[in-house]
């Protein structure tokens, strides 16, 4: 299977005139069983569960938890389910990156993994974690300390969950993170964060939801 989605952009009310085409999934995808399917190309995050619901009706709620970035790095991936326990391992080109938040990412191989259980129709428990390089070969070496901007790692961790019960839909992540910085003479110091999102919808009439989210 060969498949794509992108962002088209045009016309006087834009930023910048002209037209202009953002790619965020492109790829190929063969399936040998529901066990074993292979992805290549620009794939959505390995981290998390949120990318499945953005382009979804799954996902009521007007934009992304802050805690999501919104990529899509180059990569290749391995996935599939058996009974009630899911997979996914991959080699991505991005870490998990938030704008604004630490230095635009220079592309490097880095492993990304996930796993999830099922116990029931409804219910689901997973995790997933990537870790490696994640700064930007360009930055001056006044700032790295002396050192090779991928002698510091980043290293996320996170957790997932959904519940639907009913005409209630329950949907939650949190993720603990790592980020190896310069500390002057002193070498290299460990920052650690947390970030989470708890979000609900209850369906009150066929035409009709009441949905929230809170997140840190």
């Amino acid at each position: 299977v060969v498949y794509a989605a992108g962002t088209l952009e045009t016309g006087d009310a834009r930023d910048e005139s002209g037209t202009e085409w953002y790619t965020e999934l492109a790829g190929v995808r063969y399936t040998q069983s529901n066990a074993f399917v292979v992805d290549a190309g620009k794939i959505q995050p390995v981290v998390g569960t949120f990318a499945a619901r953005r382009y979804s009706t799954r996902n009521p709620l007007i934009g992304i938890p802050d805690g999501y970035p919104l990529q899509y790095p180059l990569g290749v991936q391995a996935s599939g389910a058996s009974g009630p326990f899911d997979y996914r391992a991959a080699v991505v080109s991005l870490p998990v990156q938030h704008e604004g938040y630490t230095p635009e990412p220079t592309p490097t191989p880095r492993p990304a993994i996930g796993a999830g259980f099922t116990p029931a129709i409804g219910a689901r428990i997973g995790v997933s974690a990537t870790w490696g390089p994640y700064l930007n070969r360009d930055l001056a070496p006044t700032l790295l300390a002396g050192r090779s901007w991928r002698a510091y790692s980043e290293g996320i961790y996170a957790a997932d969950a959904q519940l639907s019960r009913g005409y209630l839909e329950l949907h939650g992540e949190l993720a603990r993170s790592t980020y190896e910085v310069p500390d002057g003479e002193a070498g290299i110091k460990t920052v650690r964060g947390l970030t989470y999102y708890t979000e609900a919808k209850y369906t009150l009439t066929p035409r009709l939801f009441a949905a929230g989210r809170f997140e840190r």
